[in-house]
């Protein structure tokens, strides 16, 4: 049986990729982890700027929309983890970090729990992008 919640993040985060690059960023980066502190999905390159993504995938409103789930805590977080990153690579005059949201329709989770491999061009999401969120 397939877990659709790792397979709609992993779709998401590919989905955030091919979306970056066609907007003229290059992926540098993908599920970089600092130990323990935690992970940041995507890093990309826009001119001088390296941009932190974070891509967050939902089913539905029910419980608010993908960009809603990104608190107070989880900017703390990725401002910390960025801060971490750029001093590894400080080949970069500025640092952004932007988030990804991808809320998609129910028909997507309920075709992966039956084991199919729904996809974004079946289900197209609503795309939120915001980006300098922190």
């Amino acid at each position: 049986m397939v877990d659709h919640r790792k397979y709609l993040g992993q779709a998401g985060e590919e989905y955030a990729c091919r979306l970056i690059e066609d907007n003229g960023l290059e992926v540098l980066e993908r599920n970089w982890r600092d130990s323990r502190r935690g992970e940041l999905d995507i890093l990309a390159r826009e001119g001088h700027t390296a941009v932190v993504v974070e891509v967050r995938t939902r089913i539905g409103t029910t419980y608010g929309s993908a960009l809603e789930s990104v608190d107070t805590r989880k900017v703390l977080q990725l401002r910390r983890l960025a801060a971490r990153w750029a001093h590894q690579h400080s080949s970069f005059s500025k640092l952004r970090i932007d988030v990804i949201a991808l809320t998609v329709p129910r028909g997507f989770a309920e075709e992966v729990r039956e084991g199919g491999k729904a996809d974004f061009d079946r289900y197209p999401p609503k795309i939120e992008w915001v980006r300098g969120i922190a």
